[in-house]
């Protein structure tokens, strides 16, 4: 926010608050609303990509999640996201996109995680997303 806080917002907050963003992205299931977890129907395990925001919106927090490879990690389901966050008093959380998307990158080591994209032979890399978190 222009403010320098973070939100996470459905689309009648966003109506009310869009004079006051300073930056946004989009996401998909919403994880934790207000403290409380989301009811959530779809069990599917996938590679994840979340953003939690406490509840002063001071901090924000990044959760990714690997998958798809057995060995290594086949992903989470989105109550054990809500779970993680809830640990750590994440008071709003929200999951991005997942899959080849999910993709953590620092500028000393380059790609940390193991990228899957299924669009790809070998099923290694990452994948060209326009949206991203940028840790400054």
């Amino acid at each position: 926010m222009k403010d320098g806080t973070a939100k996470i917002m459905n689309q009648n907050q966003y109506a009310s608050q869009k004079t006051n963003i300073q930056e946004a992205i989009g996401g998909r299931q919403r994880l934790i609303e207000s403290g409380q977890t989301i009811n959530f129907t779809d069990t599917r395990l996938e590679p994840r990509t979340a953003v939690g925001v406490s509840k002063d919106g001071n901090k924000v927090y990044l959760l990714i999640v690997d998958g798809r490879r057995s060995g290594y990690s086949i992903g989470a389901e989105y109550a054990l996201l809500a779970k993680i966050f809830q640990m750590y008093g994440v008071y709003n959380a929200i999951n991005l996109d997942g899959g080849g998307s999910t993709t953590l990158w620092t500028e000393k080591t380059g790609v940390i995680n193991h990228p899957y994209d299924n669009k790809r032979f070998d099923h290694e890399g990452e994948r060209s997303v326009p949206n991203l978190i940028l840790v400054y």
